[in-house]
């Protein structure tokens, strides 16, 4: 029997696409980040204040303003859209933007400029900032970056001779503070690409067992309709005694030989139209084996057959929907799936009652949906609808018509 690929979604590197388990390390960190910096964006503005009568008032009142929007951005945008991300990275370039450039904040000052900036309550924070939102080879930049440009805005902050060892402390806390949690994240992204690796191969294998499944189920069927064909012409022949029955008999035989020529199980491949029936078997089979039930819900039997991508189609879709249902409904969900076929149309839905979503609000770079379903399903001629609203559940609905 000859085998054909399923092009499951599979886990990229980070320069595509990020799997689901890193993009909510990413979000909760981003998250506490966002709360993090309330905390030093207040500290940072009353040193401001007292650094302020040193400072010149037009550059240290446009800087302190920019940095304080961007916190407050980052907090706002972080917790209630999905732009998140662009926010993090534009509070980590301010952030640098106003270190490289603390001079300006000096011109025309009078007295001695302060000996450790306000905006270096900021560079900590700034740094895991960068890890999160920025590639890997950029956000190792700015972490040595940072630091770098911290020694020589501090030794020129103020007009009196520096402790210069005091500078560089400064600057390998920031440094070790920023790189040590980062490194954290990063080890984090790592076991969860190789979790969310594993979910994948695990998601390919069950779609290819479904197939497999469904193949072997049809190849019985159709066994039995030989069997019964070739049985029920002998049982005829035997009870034959008239010239007309030796002529029924005869017919049968070759309506049976027939059969077994169109319908001989060797010819049965994986290219092979299915029945419906045999389809939902499958996707029932793959309930089994899930770490929670799932109450299936399978209509009558039905003798519809269906293209074996069409099969496919509907196979690895509705994985992708349970699988998806697993990950975000949350603990404690009860999960349906309804297998019907209505005349030439089929349906399968899978549902929950877990936490939902706004289809709306869901990330471009989230691709289970997109491709893995709605894709999957357009490219056979179908159709996928979602239906969900937070706190209601999520129900998707996958569609064909053999019409």
């Amino acid at each position: 029997m000859s085998t054909r690929s399923i092009d499951l979604p599979v886990i990229e590197s980070d320069s595509a696409v990020r799997s689901f388990t890193n993009q909510k390390i990413d979000s909760l960190a981003a998250k506490v980040l966002s709360l993090g910096t309330l905390g030093t964006g207040i500290e940072m503005f009353l040193v401001f204040l007292g650094q302020a009568p040193s400072l010149n008032p037009t550059w240290s009142t446009f800087f302190i303003a920019l940095v304080m929007t961007a916190e407050l951005a980052m907090l706002v945008l972080t917790w209630f859209t999905n732009l998140g991300r662009p926010a993090t990275a534009f509070f980590a370039i301010v952030v640098y933007i106003t270190t490289a450039t603390f001079t300006l904040q000096l011109i025309g000052s009078s007295g001695e400029g302060p000996s450790t900036p306000w905006i270096y309550n900021a560079l900590g924070v700034a740094g895991i900032a960068a890890t999160l939102s920025l590639p890997v080879s950029w956000a190792v930049t700015y972490l040595v970056a940072t630091p770098v440009a911290w020694v020589l805005v501090a030794s020129a902050s103020s007009t009196n001779l520096r402790d210069q060892s005091n500078t560089y402390l400064e600057a390998i806390y920031v440094f070790l503070f920023s790189s040590s949690i980062s490194a954290l994240i990063w080890m984090l992204r790592s076991s969860a690409k190789q979790a969310d690796t594993a979910a994948a191969k695990v998601a390919l294998v069950s779609a290819e067992g479904a197939r497999i499944d469904a193949i072997e189920r049809e190849r019985l069927r159709v066994d039995s309709l030989v069997h019964d064909q070739v049985l029920t012409t002998l049982m005829v022949a035997a009870q034959a005694k008239t010239e007309s029955d030796a002529d029924a008999v005869s017919q049968m035989s070759k309506n049976a030989i027939e059969k077994l020529t169109a319908f001989s199980s060797s010819q049965l491949d994986d290219s092979a139209p299915i029945t419906v029936t045999s389809l939902f078997e499958s996707l029932r089979a793959i309930t089994e084996d899930l770490p929670s039930p799932v109450f299936v819900d399978m209509g009558e039997p039905s003798d519809l057959e269906v293209p074996a991508e069409v099969a496919d189609a509907f196979r690895e879709a509705a994985i992708q929907a349970i699988t998806n249902s697993f990950q975000h409904a949350g603990r404690g969900v009860s999960r349906e799936l309804v297998l019907r076929a209505d005349g030439e149309e089929i349906k399968v839905i899978v549902q929950d009652n877990g936490k939902g979503f706004r289809a709306s609000r869901v990330s471009k770079d989230r691709l289970g949906i997109k491709l893995s379903i709605r894709g999957r399903m357009a490219a056979v001629g179908g159709a996928a609808k979602v239906d969900a609203q937070p706190n209601e559940g999520c129900k998707i609905i996958l569609l064909w018509n053999k019409k």
